[in-house]
C-alpha cells in the first residue's frame, strides 16, 4: 500500500525554501522507483509536474518564476512511496 509520510524512508529536501525564481528537490530513496515531482497550489490545482523515470536519488532544479507568491505542496513520488513537503514562494 502506498504511503504518504514526510518521515518515510525517502529523504526529501527543498532548497532554498522560501524560494523566488527556482528551487532544487534533493532526494534519496532506499531503492529505485518510477519517480515524479508534482507541485499543487493551496486550492488543489496542479501547477507543475515532471516525470523523471526510474531513479533512486537526484537533485532536480525546478523553475518557479511563473508561480504566484504563496504556499505550495511539492510531492515526490518514488515507486510506491510519496513524500509531501511545503514550499513557500516569495
Amino acid at each position: 500500500m502506498p504511503s504518504i509520510n514526510a518521515n518515510s524512508s525517502v529523504n526529501v529536501e527543498l532548497v532554498p525554501n522560501p524560494a523566488t525564481d527556482a528551487f532544487t528537490v534533493n532526494f534519496n530513496a532506499p531503492q529505485e522507483g518510477n519517480t515524479a515531482i508534482r507541485i499543487v497550489n493551496m486550492v488543489g490545482q496542479e501547477v507543475y509536474k515532471i516525470t523523471l523515470g526510474n531513479m533512486k536519488n537526484g537533485n532536480v532544479n525546478i523553475p518557479i518564476n511563473g508561480l504566484a507568491t504563496g504556499v505550495y505542496i511539492v510531492t515526490l513520488k518514488c515507486g510506491d512511496i510519496s513524500v509531501a513537503k511545503r514550499l513557500v514562494v516569495q
